[in-house]
């Protein structure tokens, strides 16, 4: 059979790695990107041999097309899109095999390209085998425009090579949104402000602000991308606003705040004002993160329908000192870390909260408040306020503890478990070291202590008689009040 060439897969990449084998991607493979123009960014490729014949000194050029028009060489000096040097490697590099093929991978292939074309007489690709090339790549600002269509297809003057797959690119408005000491503002149906690579929008002491309908800043994956108000106010409000970005959204004393129908944060890195408030208000609003939501001596709140805190594998949702809050319809937290304020309060409150976590729950000496319709803490490790109090208030309050080596125990405050039905189900202990405890037994009014919890209902009204001598902690009030309702 004759050498049959075909380009089966494709990948848009970022121009940041050390080596061509670890620069990062812009998007999963096959998948189609925008990008703003005059940013370098990598396009790699696969050629496959399907013919079960072997192809021997193979060169690969790339090319480009506008919005449908005929197809041109890539070269340094090209036109719509042009080569140019990568950081990423050197030219005439050899690949690494980092997209999908079948065979023998061609390990010497020179097919890393500053120029458009690469491969040549080093590049022999195996009957049923494959080999990848990448090129560095920016669209040139001057023969473009806003929304055009680049489309990308890989040629060779040696062999034919079929492309089953078009790489495409949307060219987005290139705009700087970086005053000093001002405001950016963007304002509208959808507006959208895109960060890339070594790019930002970021007024130094001032305000990033974009309202309307669908607002968006996105921050794509690269060196220092970053939407970040040194001392000011990053805000996005409206219906579903979204914050995306691989970097950070990080004011540095100000606020992140995303507010309206279902705002979203989105970022692998860290949400986290320096001394300031994180705020996600509105419908079913979301923070998505794997790294941290962390403001130092300040807040991380979520509130509205269904509010929830995602933290992934190896994270956490943690205020320094301050608060950690989500309140509304089924608030939510999870994380398989901690959600740990250092010195403050840990809140989720409204229809049946749940605190979901892998690790602990664990205010060092402050509190942890879990309070609503069935409110539940699920953890198989530990729910230990230092020298705080641990608190589940409302209809049916439950904390169940999983591991058989594990524990509810704060150092030396307290347990409590108030409201109709509570449970504590646990396989080792739930012991304050210094504080009160009671055995199991039940009260009037549907209320029922089902382990070893906090003070007895007397004990809690014999705090409130003495309240005129001795200020109790506002949470102790709270409980009192929540107690007296209940009868």
């Amino acid at each position: 059979m004759a050498v049959n060439l075909h380009a089966t897969h494709f990948r848009f990449g970022n121009d940041d790695g050390s080596t061509e084998a670890n620069h990062t991607f812009k998007a999963n493979e096959d998948v189609n990107i925008s990008l703003r123009k005059d940013v370098t960014f990598l396009l790699r490729i696969i050629v496959q041999e399907t013919g079960n014949t072997a192809a021997a000194n193979v060169d690969n050029r790339f090319q480009c097309a506008r919005n449908g028009g005929a197809f041109q060489d890539i070269t340094t000096s090209s036109t719509i899109c042009k080569a140019v040097v990568a950081a990423s490697y050197v030219d005439a590099a050899n690949t690494t095999k980092r997209l999908t093929g079948t065979g023998t991978f061609e390990s010497s292939s020179a097919g890393c390209t500053e120029d458009g074309l690469s491969g040549g007489n080093s590049n022999d690709i195996a009957a049923l085998g494959c080999s990848e090339t990448v090129c560095s790549l920016q669209i040139v600002g001057a023969d473009t425009a806003d929304a055009d269509s680049i489309t990308f297809r890989l040629t060779s003057p040696d062999f034919t090579i079929t492309n089953d797959v078009v790489p495409t690119l949307t060219v987005l408005h290139n705009v700087s949104a970086a005053p000093g000491d001002g405001v950016v503002d963007v304002a509208g149906l959808a507006p959208t402000v895109a960060v890339t690579n070594n790019a930002n929008s970021a007024p130094g002491v001032g305000v990033v602000t974009v309202t309307g309908f669908e607002p968006t800043v996105t921050a794509e994956s690269g060196a220092s991308a970053n939407s970040e108000p040194g001392l000011g106010e990053l805000t996005v409000a409206g219906l579903a606003p979204t914050i995306q970005t691989p970097e950070s959204v990080a004011p540095g004393l100000g606020d992140v705040i995303a507010t309206g129908f279902a705002p979203t944060i989105q970022t692998p890195e860290s949400v986290a004002p320096g001394v300031g408030a994180l705020v996600v208000d509105g419908f079913a609003p979301i923070i998505n993160i794997t790294v941290d939501a962390r403001p130092a001596p300040g807040e991380v709140v979520v509130d509205g329908f269904a509010p929830t805190i995602d933290a992934g594998q190896g994270t956490t949702t943690n205020a320094g000192v301050g608060d950690v809050i989500a309140t509304g319809f089924a608030p939510t937290i999870q994380t398989p870390e901690s959600a740990a304020p250092g010195f403050g309060e840990l809140i989720v409150e409204g229809f049946a909260p749940a605190v979901n976590i892998g690790a602990n729950a664990t205010p060092d000496v402050g509190q942890l408040l879990v309070e609503g319709f069935a409110p539940t803490i699920q953890t198989p490790l530990v729910i230990l306020p230092g020298t705080g109090e641990l608190i589940i208030i409302g209809f049916e309050p439950t904390i169940d503890i999983a591991d058989p080596s594990v524990n509810a125990t704060p150092g030396c405050g307290e347990l409590f478990i108030i409201g109709y039905e509570p449970s504590v189900a646990i396989s080792e202990i739930a012991a304050p070291s210094t504080g009160p405890t009671t055995s199991p037994r039940s009260y009037g009014g549907g209320i029922s202590f089902d382990s070893l919890t906090g003070p007895t209902i007397n004990e809690l009204l014999k705090k409130k008689k003495k309240a005129k001598r001795k200020t109790l902690h506002p949470s102790m009030s709270h409980v009192i009040a929540q107690i007296e309702n209940l009868f």
